[in-house]
């Protein structure tokens, strides 16, 4: 395997973490919020998944079949959620209480199911 290949792979690896990162932060953000606002952390998704994945957004051997399509159903949430709220949301606790939160955040929670099934087979 080439430098090239094996240093592409590492930072396909690194935004996995970061990816994972992302999804447990918001599947606690009701009850541990980061320092920051709704605002911030739905555009962080954005940071690490392009605005219009497919499934080669995630290509094996760095993510499986089932965690690819997991993260595809979160950034279909993540599309959702944005187009029900304002391009600037002014309270989290009112974006929360929306329906579209309530179903990313279930999305959240079946991806790192999905997750940590394939990384503790």
């Amino acid at each position: 395997m080439s430098e090239g290949v094996k240093s592409s792979e590492l930072i396909q690896q690194r935004v996995r973490q970061r990816i994972v990162e992302w999804l447990e932060m918001v599947a606690e953000y009701p009850s541990d919020p980061p320092p920051w606002d709704l605002n911030e952390t739905i555009n962080q998704w954005y940071d690490w998944s392009p605005d219009h994945p497919t499934k080669d957004s995630y290509p094996a051997p760095i993510y499986s079949e089932n965690e690819a399509q997991a993260l595809l159903s979160v950034g279909t949430a993540v599309d959702v959620f944005c187009q029900a709220t304002p391009a600037t949301m002014r309270g989290d606790s009112q974006e929360m209480a929306r329906p579209e939160w309530i179903e990313l955040v279930g999305s959240v929670r079946q991806a790192l199911q999905v997750i940590a099934h394939q990384e503790n087979p």
